[in-house]
This record gives C-alpha cells, sequence and structure tokens, in this order.
C-alpha cells in the first residue's frame, strides 16, 4: 500500500492500519518546498522523532515513518528550514546537525537566508571532553563573493549572542564550505573554533561582528582555510583571532591560510589579523588589509598573553598593510618568515630582531 501526504502535518494525523507502507510526502509545509521524499511506514518501530528523518503519529507510542536516505547526508529542509530571511531557521538547521551519526555527515544548505536567533553548535565537546560527533560537514551553495550565478547560502543573526556558530572540539574532520556568515552587529563573534583539529574552511565569508569576527583558540591545529575571511562593519572589532586572550592550554599551530583575505574596510580602530597564541601557521598570498591608516593594524604580532609567542609563522606573499608588534619587557614574540612581501600597496613591518624574510626592497632584520 502507498500513502501519499501533501505535508508532514497531514502525515502525523495518519495512523496506518498496515504493518508496513511506502509514504509519499510532497513537502513539510507544502507540496514543493523541498522538506518532501520517500519514507517507508513500520508499525512496530518505537525510534525517537528527529523532526526531519524519523516521524510519528500524533499520539503513537509504536509506528514511526522513516526517510529513505543516506545514512550520512541530511537536508535541512526535511527539518522545516525554509530559508527565506524571515522564519526562524535556528532549530531546524540544528536538528539537521543533531540527526548526523556519531561518525558524521554532510549537512546541506541550499541557496537561501536562514534566520538565526541563537548559536548554533558543531559538536558538543567542551574544551577537555571530546566531542561525541566528529567528521560534521555543513555545505552551503555558495558565499556570495565575485559575479558567479549560484545562488549563495546566506545565515544572518536577528537576535543578540554571544557566538553565531560555534564549533565546540575536541573535534576533528569537520568541513565548512560555501557559506556567509552575517552577524549584522548582533553577534559578539561570528564564527569561533575551539579545539578544533583537521578542519577545512573553504569558501567561507563573515562579517558584521561587534568584536571578533573568526576566532581559533583552544590548541586548534591542521586547519586548511581557503578563500575564505571576514570585512569589518563596525569600529573597533577585529576579523580574524588567533589563539585567545589568555594562553591556557595549547597554542593554535600547525594551519595553513590560502588565498584569504581579512579586511578593516573603512573603519577605525580595527585589527585584520590578530596573532597571539600561534605558533607554525602558514600564511600564502592572503591579504590583510586596512583603509585607515592611522588607527587600524593589518597584522598584529602580540606577545603580551604568552612570551615566546607567536613564533614560527611564516607569510608568503601577502599583501599586509600596516604590521605591528605588541611586546612589554618580559614577553617577545618568537621568530616570523617574510617571503615575497612588497611595499608598494602601503606595507609597512617593523624592524625586529626575529623578523626574517626578503621584500621587494631587500631582506628584513
Amino acid at each position: 500500500m502507498t500513502y501519499l501526504f501533501s505535508s508532514v502535518e497531514d502525515m502525523k494525523k495518519t495512523l496506518p492500519p498496515v504493518p508496513h507502507a511506502v509514504v509519499m510526502l510532497a513537502g513539510y509545509r507544502s507540496p514543493r518546498d523541498g522538506g518532501g521524499g520517500t519514507f517507508y511506514w513500520d508499525a512496530s518501530e518505537a525510534l525517537p522523532e528527529d523532526g526531519g528523518t524519523i516521524f510519528a503519529p500524533a499520539g503513537a507510542k509504536a509506528g514511526r515513518y522513516v526517510r529513505v536516505r543516506e545514512n550520512h547526508r541530511i537536508h535541512v529542509k526535511w527539518f522545516g528550514a525554509a530559508g527565506d530571511g524571515k522564519t526562524d531557521d535556528t532549530a531546524a538547521i540544528q536538528a539537521a546537525i543533531d540527526a548526523l551519526p556519531a561518525s558524521g555527515g554532510e549537512v546541506i544548505l541550499p541557496g537561501g537566508h536562514y534566520a538565526i536567533s541563537k548559536t548554533l553548535c558543531i559538536g558538543d565537546g567542551n574544551g577537555t571532553t571530546p566531542s561525541r560527533k566528529n567528521g560534521i560537514r555543513l555545505i552551503g551553495t555558495g558565499s556570495g563573493v565575485g559575479h558567479g550565478t549560484v545562488s549563495q547560502t546566506v545565515l544572518t543573526a536577528i537576535k543578540p549572542m554571544g557566538v553565531m556558530l560555534s564549533v565546540c572540539g575536541p573535534i576533528a574532520d569537520c568541513r565548512l564550505a560555501c557559506l556567509s556568515l552575517r552577524a549584522n552587529g548582533m553577534a559578539e563573534t561570528v564564527l569561533h573554533l575551539h579545539a578544533v583539529h583537521a578542519a577545512v574552511l573553504d569558501r567561507v565569508h563573515v562579517s558584521g561582528q561587534q568584536s571578533v569576527g573568526i576566532d581559533i583558540d583552544g590548541g586548534s591545529s591542521h586547519l586548511l582555510f581557503q578563500q575564505s575571511g571576514c570585512a569589518n562593519q563596525l569600529e573597533n572589532v577585529t576579523s580574524l583571532r588567533i589563539g585567545g586572550e589568555g594562553h591556557e592550554g595549547e597554542p593554535v599551530r600547525n594551519s595553513s591560510f590560502i588565498g584569504c583575505r581579512f579586511d578593516t574596510a573603512q573603519r577605525d580602530q580595527g585589527i585584520a589579523v590578530h596573532l597571539r597564541y600561534a605558533e607554525k601557521l602558514t600564511f600564502r598570498r592572503c591579504h590583510m588589509n586596512v583603509y585607515r591608516f592611522e588607527t587600524a593594524k593589518g597584522l598584529l604580532l602580540d606577545a603580551l598573553g604568552h612570551d615566546g609567542y607567536p613564533r614560527g609563522n611564516t607569510f608568503c606573499d601577502c599583501s599586509i598593510t600596516r604590521g605591528y608588534l605588541s611586546e612589554d619587557e618580559t614577553h617577545r614574540i618568537g621568530h616570523q618568515f617574510f617571503i615575497g612581501n612588497g611595499t608598494y600597496d602601503h606595507e609597512t613591518i617593523e624592524p625586529h630582531p626575529h623578523i626574517f624574510g626578503i621584500t621587494d626592497i631587500g631582506s628584513l632584520l
């Protein structure tokens, strides 16, 4: 026997009188809204509902509609995400992430504007206890950079919050791709990576933070950022901070940034990249830009949190407008290496015995 329902609401009103059946769902709220699919009805099943792949008829202790799908692939529309910029999609997106198995998988966010009212969490680690899930991938269709025709995936904060998207480790093998995260002045931090290892961020762009755009700490390591970045929209904020406020735990280390852009834009007192408790990072063809030359900083090497850090970091063919150091008598930076940096784009790097490299005007000592 085959059943056809136009919405989840209609499906949950029906208790089929047969032990097994094929069920066709036309949409989550209405036909063709992206939340439909094929289910099978199992009268003996008692799995807990998850709001997208498993549903129970109203009042039924046993009997479940179970979506026919790949185990490691989830679509946010299955959980009722609208992506219309008006509906609060927080619960739907979080439910989709939570529905992944312990080994992780892929959460698909098709093009649209998703309104977020509180922090979205990838993983449930607390910095010491590891996340119970790894390998979580949050994949959109486009970050909105350039002039492509692909529909962009935008997550927009609509209420005040501390962090908009938090990756909570220790956690490994995560991936964020083709996303635009817009805080619109509602979130202190847009994207926070804490104790995250072997993760990839590909074409992820953030903006609108009250304090920090992308914050990486907790001993995170082996990260790869490519064609990602942050543009400041408020004064006195930071695009990228690595190493946090203090020096507890392990430094952020062994990570690469390729073709990324961190930009203070036309804002005063901003910082494009702030390195603190960090070592062995590589920035290749990245831009750390400012336009308010007297007040903003393109790169801040800050030793005040921990003596000898940041250290061992390499900047290859980067555009760094206005580089600065922050030290005192007992806190000095470690060695830094600048290769192929030019002076033709208002670039400055303070002379220091621990700074080495080659620029278009010769060597740095």
